[in-house]
C-alpha cells in the first residue's frame, strides 16, 4: 500500500526563515514583480550579517537570458561562491536552455505561483543545511566538484555543443575544473579508472586521426581518379555476347544497341537484363559496380579510411561511494580525516548540555514536518517514505547519507530525500501517471544491491511527524 497525500487546505503560510540573496537585474530601473514576490514568500534578503556567503542561497529574478546566464557562470566560476545554491526566476520558457538547467538548482517562469516559490525555497534551505556539513575545499577545483554532486545528489551529464571538437561538453565542470571540454572529459575518465565516480556510457563518436575533431563525414569517390563526381546508372546485361554495361553505353546511336555485338536489345527478359547498378564518374567516364568510400575531416581537409577513425566513448559520470566520503569530508584521504577527528582531545565541561542533541532532533522534525505540509499542499499526488537502518553502528551517519544518495540517483526526477532525525531520512516522491513510482521493497533492494545498506522503509503520513505547531512554523 502506497501512502499518497493530496491536497486538503489552500490556506499555506507564507513566512519562510530562510537566510538567502536576491539578486534584481532590472530593465529600465523597473522593479520585477518576481522580486516581490520572492520577498513575500521567502521573507526579506539577508542584511550584511555574519553569514558565510560561500553557502547562502542566490536567487536571481530578471527577464534577460544573457545576463543571467553571465551571473549565474561567474557565480558556478568563483572558486568560494561555485557551490551556492541558485535559482533563476523569471526567464520564459523559450529563453531557457539545457545549459541554465545544469548549472542551477532552480529556474521558474515569469510570474510564479506561490506553490513554486514555497517549493524551491524548500530545495535552497535543504541545499544550505547539506552545504554546511561538509568540509568545503575551495583550493580543490575537483574535490569542489565532487561535493557540488553529493550535495546535489545529481550526475554529471553531457551536453551536446556542435562547436566542441568531440560535438559534446560538460559545463558544469568546465567553469568547476576551468579547462576545455576535452581536458575535463579526459579528467573524468581518469577519475573513472580509479574509482572516484562511476562512467555510464551515452554515446560513441568517431573521429580524425590527424585532428581528433568529430567534423568527419562519408565520401564516395571514383576508383580511378578519386572525383565525387560520380552518378548510378543502371546497367544492361545482353544474353548474346554476355556484354555488361551502363546503360548509356547501349544509348550511344539513340536507340538501344549493344556497343559490343551491335544487336539490338528491345526485349527485357529475351535479349537482356538488368543485374544491378554501376557509379559512373563524370570527370573520367571511369564505371564500377562500388565507388570508394572514404572519411573526409572538414577541420583538416584530409581523407582516412574509415577503418582510422578512432572511436571515442562519451559517458556521463556519478559518485562512488568512495567520492562520497571525499566530498563529504573535505579531503581525498577521507581515512585520515577520520582518525584525525576521532583523536582530537574532547573539552570537558562541569555539565554535559544533552538538550542540544533534543534540540536538533526537534529540528529535524519540524523541516520533516515542513515538508509533509508542501506534499500536502500540492496538488498532484505524491508519496511519503520513512527509512532508518535496520542495525545502526558507529558509521550509522555516514552509511545513511550513502543511502541518501543512492535513493536520490534512483528517482532523481521526482524525488526530494531530506533528513528527519539522526537515523532516519523521509523520502517525498511526486507521482506522475507516466513514471513508475519505487515501492519500499524496491528502494530497499535498490540500497542493498548499490550500497550494501540494510534500510526499513515504511510509509509516512501526516501522524507519522510528532512536532507542535509553534515549532514548525519556525522552519515554515
Amino acid at each position: 500500500m502506497v501512502s499518497v497525500l493530496r491536497n486538503s487546505s489552500s490556506s499555506v503560510p507564507v513566512s519562510h526563515a530562510l537566510a538567502y540573496e536576491l539578486v534584481e537585474l532590472k530593465e529600465f530601473d523597473r522593479v520585477t514583480d518576481e522580486a516581490a514576490a520572492v520577498r513575500a514568500v521567502f521573507g526579506s534578503p539577508a542584511a550584511d550579517t555574519p553569514i558565510d556567503r560561500r553557502i547562502l542561497p542566490l536567487v536571481i529574478t530578471g527577464y534577460d537570458k544573457h545576463k543571467v546566464m553571465q551571473l549565474v557562470r561567474d557565480t558556478r566560476a568563483h572558486p568560494e561562491n561555485c557551490l551556492r545554491p541558485i535559482a533563476v526566476i523569471g526567464l520564459a520558457d523559450h529563453a531557457t536552455d539545457s545549459l541554465l538547467e545544469h548549472l542551477a538548482d532552480g529556474v521558474l517562469p515569469p510570474r510564479p505561483d506561490s506553490e513554486m516559490l514555497r517549493e524551491t525555497s524548500l530545495t535552497l534551505s535543504m541545499l544550505h543545511r547539506q552545504l554546511r556539513d561538509i568540509r568545503q575545499a575551495a583550493d580543490d577545483r575537483p574535490l569542489t566538484l565532487l561535493q557540488y554532486l553529493y550535495t546535489r545528489g545529481s550526475r554529471l551529464e553531457p551536453m551536446v555543443s556542435p562547436e566542441e571538437t568531440l560535438a559534446y561538453s560538460y559545463p558544469l565542470a568546465e567553469l568547476f575544473l576551468g579547462g576545455s571540454a576535452n581536458e575535463v572529459r579526459e579528467l573524468l575518465d581518469d577519475m573513472a579508472r580509479h574509482s572516484v565516480v562511476s562512467a555510464k556510457h551515452v554515446d560513441r563518436v568517431f573521429t580524425c586521426p590527424d585532428c581528433s575533431s568529430y567534423r568527419v563525414c562519408a565520401k564516395e569517390l571514383c576508383p580511378e581518379c578519386n572525383s565525387t563526381h560520380l552518378e548510378a546508372q543502371e546497367s544492361i546485361h545482353h544474353f548474346r555476347c554476355g556484354y555488361v554495361a551502363p546503360e548509356a553505353e547501349f544509348m550511344v546511336t539513340g536507340r538501344p544497341r549493344c556497343p559490343k555485338c551491335h544487336g539490338d536489345v528491345q526485349h527485357i527478359g529475351v535479349e537482356y537484363n538488368r543485374p544491378g547498378q554501376f557509379v559512373v564518374c563524370g570527370d573520367c567516364n571511369y564505371w564500377a559496380t562500388e565507388p570508394v568510400l572514404q572519411a573526409w575531416c572538414a577541420v583538416c581537409n584530409t581523407y582516412h579510411s574509415p577503418a582510422d577513425l578512432r572511436p571515442v566513448n562519451i559517458s556521463s559520470y556519478s559518485l562512488t561511494q568512495n567520492a562520497m566520503s571525499v566530498a563529504r569530508l573535505g579531503s581525498w584521504n577521507p581515512q585520515h580525516v577520520a582518525a584525525q577527528n576521532s583523536a582530537a582531545p574532547r573539552k570537558r565541561t562541569a555539565t554535559r548540555k544533552k538538550p542540544a542533541k533534543n534540540k536538533r532532533s526537534s529540528a529535524m522534525d519540524a523541516i520533516a514536518k515542513v515538508v509533509l505540509k508542501v506534499a500536502s499542499d500540492n496538488e498532484s499526488p505524491t508519496t511519503v517514505y520513512s527509512a532508518a537502518l535496520r542495525s545502526p553502528g558507529e558509521d550509522a551517519s555516514e552509511e545513511l547519507q550513502t543511502a541518501r544518495m543512492v535513493i536520490q540517483q534512483l528517482a532523481s526526477d521526482s524525488l526530494l530525500c531530506v533528513e528527519r532525525r539522526k537515523q532516519e531520512l523521509m523520502i517525498v516522491l511526486h507521482d506522475s501517471p507516466d513514471r513508475h513510482t519505487p515501492t519500499c521493497r524496491q528502494l530497499e533492494k535498490a540500497v542493498l544491491r548499490e550500497a550494501g545498506i540494510d534500510l526499513s522503509i515504511s510509509e509516512v503520513d501526516d501522524s507519522d511527524a510528532p512536532i507542535v505547531a509553534d515549532e514548525a512554523d519556525r522552519y515554515a
